[in-house]
């Protein structure tokens, strides 16, 4: 039997190919989105079943879009530029480098698991087994190990590695590629929900579906501290964002939840403006709160959230004026991550490096002991409504 070629989505991506990859990205969603416009999506698909310049993710998404009954509407379009420009940024928009080495090539524990054509929520079901590239990345600091997914998280903050070895960095380049494909097609996969739950309702204003980058800031950092140690946080699926309140999908170790506690973020530390936003969460005791004045709960009540005693007295050393209520210390810690996002290219691993060790410590303790929380609440309301059945 003769070996297919690959296909786009499979194909390594050269560091100088990078700009005709991201050139046929586009124009596959551009045809595509074009043909479903003009009510020409299946033949349009159809006809070009076997195009080898067209991106499988990116398909999927769209034939998942023929079956449903949706017409244009000019919020999509503006995501579709949005979704796009996002894919750019990610490819592009890296001008901080550090150079770096490989330190190990790992192999999975079990084989990869095959990304399900049309299917594409299944990412939404934790971590990905894929082999994980370990690069030891030089800095003013000393050497700084990095995981494949930190590799590609930092270049939200505008950072990029360089390698001695052009096989290296054509290995890289090839992840890089492969997830700005997937989390596109996962963009339009999500837009296509958004899509069908608002069809044919009556909407006010301008709708923005995808979120500025600009506002996503303080929410990439949590999840940078949150994955620290390990790849166990991931953001939500668009819809949730959009209509579920839920920033976050946490999946930590011995959680056992398919697609991990809910998790909300919010940077708000004035306690009126706080409350009032917890209270548009539905059930929100089965959320985890990542905001600084829950932040600031936890720190008082530590032996509740599994916060280390040590780190927390170190903890309170990084105040000059010692915070004398929780507000003040929701404010101080506020204070604190805000001036870590203004430090984003410090350092290889971004604005994580300018927050404390033991305030990244005491946010993953909080995040995994709230985590188990939720889910124990999500678990009882779900028991007694079986019991009630």
């Amino acid at each position: 039997m003769r070996a297919t070629n690959p296909t786009p989505s499979q194909r390594p991506v050269g560091t100088w190919e990078l700009e005709d990859f991201f050139r046929s990205l586009r124009a596959c969603v551009t045809e595509l989105e074009r043909a479903w416009e003009r009510d020409c999506l299946a033949d349009v698909l159809e006809a070009n079943a076997t195009r080898e310049d067209w991106h499988p993710p990116i398909v999927a998404a769209y034939r998942r879009l023929r079956r449903r009954r949706l017409g244009p509407i000019d919020y999509r379009t503006r995501a579709i530029e949005a979704l796009i420009a996002q894919a750019r940024r990610e490819l592009f928009e890296t001008p901080h480098r550090f150079e770096a080495r490989v330190v190990d090539f790992a192999r999975p524990t079990r084989a990869p698991k095959a990304e399900p054509r049309g299917v594409l929520e299944a990412r939404e079901h934790g971590p990905s087994h894929a082999p994980v590239t370990a690069i030891a990345v030089t800095s003013p600091r000393g050497e700084v190990l990095l995981r494949m997914d930190q590799v590609i998280s930092v270049r939200f903050w505008g950072i990029a590695f360089v390698f001695d070895d052009p096989e290296v960095s054509d290995r890289v380049t090839t992840a890089v590629a492969h997830e700005t494909v997937n989390q596109l097609a996962y963009g339009l996969v999500g837009l296509e929900k958004v899509q069908t739950r608002l069809h044919g309702r009556v909407l006010e204003g301008e709708l923005q579906v995808i979120p500025p980058p600009e506002g996503q800031s303080f929410e990439q950092l949590l999840l940078d501290v949150l994955n620290e140690h390990y790849p166990c946080a991931r953001r939500a699926p668009l819809y949730e964002d959009f209509f579920e309140k839920t920033d976050l999908r946490l999946h930590v170790r011995g959680l056992r939840r398919r697609r991990g506690a809910r998790a909300q973020i919010t940077r708000i530390t004035d306690p009126e403006q706080h409350a009032a936003k917890l209270d548009q969460i539905h059930n929100l005791d089965e959320f985890v709160i990542l905001s600084p004045p829950s932040l600031a709960q936890a720190l008082t009540h530590p032996d509740e959230n599994g916060i280390d005693r040590d780190d927390l007295a170190q903890l309170w050393q990084l105040f000059p004026t010692q915070p004398a209520t929780e507000n003040e210390l929701a404010r101080a810690l506020r204070d604190l991550l805000v001036g870590a996002l203004e430090q984003p290219t410090s350092g290889p691993r971004g604005p994580l490096a300018a927050v404390p060790e033991q305030v990244r410590r005491a946010i993953q303790a909080y995040a995994a002991a709230e985590a188990f929380r939720a889910t124990r609440r999500l678990r009882t309301r779900l028991s007694g409504r079986d019991a009630a059945s």
